[in-house]
């Protein structure tokens, strides 16, 4: 007996195995065990707890005059076509991963929805192409769309950082192209941008000593802490200018992570969007990642 948020891909409250009295499997929201069932299958989490009370209730009124459809998944040709509908050029390209930027992720573990990288091991990378489309609860979209030169030639570190793929980047990327709808974002050809791909925590110190870079904002240049796994960044950055092209922060948090394409707007906020949150305000967020492979 499961409720679910399949959009924000969490058990909203499960109860399984009914007949086993105290030992029965429930909880509410995603069982917080890697290892387990998101929907607390075969936990026997009922001996946890004094007392467990399942509520029902109802409103009255007139049925629907039309009964609530769910749209299907999309397809792999699907969100590929979506892809190459806004970038042309990336259908020349080997498609890696698609993700729902609204996905809890954790440290071991990404939810792509595709994920293609395994038929590249073995092969090299030469170029890599970041594509995210966000749209708004009012049904409007934004994108951009990153390409620089492969900062590894290995398609399984260039998804979405994880401690199991080993992934940590803070570095400088060269030949960067930008392309997107929105003007907050500088689209162009640029020498050299950089990238802080980690799935730990960080602070706002500018370790790297990045041009531009503050140690009391969160922005193109902060310091990650490798031995504490936790809130992640994925961000992209154009230091010609410098903006953030776009980041995706705080990966466990799915339907609350930060989410934004440039800086952020919020003058009280932190320019890559840390803390604020920003996933809650979109209906929809995706990240494709394509590559050029030799």
């Amino acid at each position: 007996m499961q409720v679910h948020n399949y959009r924000e891909g969490q058990t909203v409250f499960a109860y399984s195995n009914f007949a086993v009295g105290k030992d029965a499997a429930f909880g509410i929201g995603n069982n917080p065990d890697p290892n387990g069932n998101p929907d607390w299958t075969f936990v026997k989490s009922g001996r946890n707890y004094n007392s467990a009370t399942l509520y029902v209730l109802v409103q009255t009124g007139s049925p629907l005059a039309k009964p609530l459809l769910i749209a299907a998944p999309k397809t792999p040709e699907q969100l590929r076509a979506d892809a190459v509908s806004l970038v042309p050029e990336t259908a020349n390209m080997e498609l890696l991963y698609v993700h729902n930027l609204k996905t809890q992720v954790t440290p071991e573990k990404v939810p792509y929805l595709i994920n293609n990288s395994g038929k590249f091991a073995g092969k090299t990378v030469k170029r890599v192409g970041y594509l995210v489309k966000l749209t708004g609860k009012d049904g409007s979209s934004n994108w951009v769309y990153a390409e620089m030169d492969a900062f590894s030639p290995e398609a399984s570190k260039l998804g979405v950082p994880n401690r199991s793929a080993n992934v940590i980047f803070q570095q400088n990327v060269t030949n960067l192209v930008v392309k997107s709808n929105s003007d907050r974002v500088h689209s162009g050809t640029f020498p050299q941008g950089n990238i802080e791909f980690w799935a730990t925590n960080y602070n706002q110190r500018n370790s790297a000593g990045i041009a531009g870079a503050s140690d009391t904002k969160f922005d193109h240049g902060d310091a990650y802490d490798k031995d504490k796994y936790g809130y992640g960044s994925m961000q992209v950055h154009n230091t010609s200018i410098p903006e953030t092209v776009f980041a995706y922060n705080n990966f466990g948090a799915g339907g609350g992570s930060d989410i934004g394409i440039g800086n952020n707007p919020n003058p009280n906020g932190h320019p890559d969007w840390t803390f604020s949150k920003s996933a809650a305000g979109l209906a929809d967020a995706t990240l494709s990642v394509f590559a050029v492979i030799e």
